[in-house]
């Protein structure tokens, strides 16, 4: 397996009229200049900054061991990457109302904000009720990067991705927001694989992240967008065949791993 070094001494930049950057990597033992050009694609991004990767030059310099360059430029207009955005809404029952704002009558449940509440058989029942909340996505396409070439490796790359939520702030989204819900591309290949044609969407479903959230007493002070609310009741009967029930835990699930979504672009 390839082993990278990136020697701190290893950035050069061009700050004249047409900016660049050439990042100097060294592969250890790896006899193959393919799968060590392949290595470091794979360790280095698409983009530095506001530019992009251009090419990968690699030399020896001794047995098994290779000096790579890798070459940043300006995106030329086909380089660009484009954003769209969607906000529609979606369904979903809830049990938990904001508040209960008024009460007639002399009810059986004291259901601190629980919507639908009835006793069967002396079991307390959720009906709930249905209600439309935000649905936000996000998709951004990029040009294809010069590992898609290697089709296996980088389907594998979205299969990694996919499900999972973005650690640190990603195009100025803040973490915890992101969910990849996955990538579809298309492109065209000539012999060098520098010179691959196409583009590559990526699909994220977004979910702002929640403060001060309240469940009867309890506050919940911060919540990330895709983390799961679990709320435990708990009731008595004081007398008067009237159940009270109010929530005495509030849980937050983690469901999807949080991965730093840098290796995208």
């Amino acid at each position: 397996m390839a082993v990278l070094y990136f020697p701190w001494q290893g950035v050069r930049v061009q700050r004249e009229r047409d900016p660049a950057v050439t990042l100097r990597v060294i592969v250890h033992q790896e006899p193959d200049i393919q799968q060590a050009a392949a290595a470091v694609g794979a360790a280095t991004n698409y983009r530095y900054l506001n530019l992009v990767r251009k090419s990968i030059r690699l030399n020896a310099i001794g047995p098994h061991t290779w000096e790579a360059e890798v070459d940043y430029a300006l995106p030329d207009s086909t380089e660009v990457m484009e954003i769209s955005w969607s906000v529609s809404s979606r369904q979903v029952r809830i049990t938990q109302a904001l508040e209960t704002v008024a009460v007639y009558g002399d009810p059986r449940i004291d259901a601190k904000g629980l919507i639908g509440a009835t006793l069967r058989e002396g079991e307390l029942v959720l009906e709930g009720t249905d209600i439309i909340v935000p649905q936000a996505s996000l998709s951004i396409s990029v040009p294809v990067p010069p590992e898609y070439a290697s089709m296996p490796a980088f389907v594998a790359k979205m299969v990694a991705y996919t499900g999972t939520v973005n650690k640190d702030p990603f195009l100025g989204f803040p973490p915890g927001t992101l969910l990849f819900n996955g990538a579809q591309g298309r492109a065209t290949f000539e012999s060098n694989p520098q010179n691959s044609k196409g583009s590559i969407s990526y699909e994220f479903s977004f979910e702002p992240n929640r403060t001060n959230l309240k469940y009867g007493s309890i506050t919940v002070p911060f919540k990330y967008g895709h983390d799961v609310v679990d709320v435990e009741y708990q009731g008595n009967m004081p007398g008067q065949n009237k159940l009270i029930t109010q929530p005495v835990a509030v849980k937050i699930h983690r469901v999807y791993p949080f991965v730093s979504f840098s290796g995208l672009l």
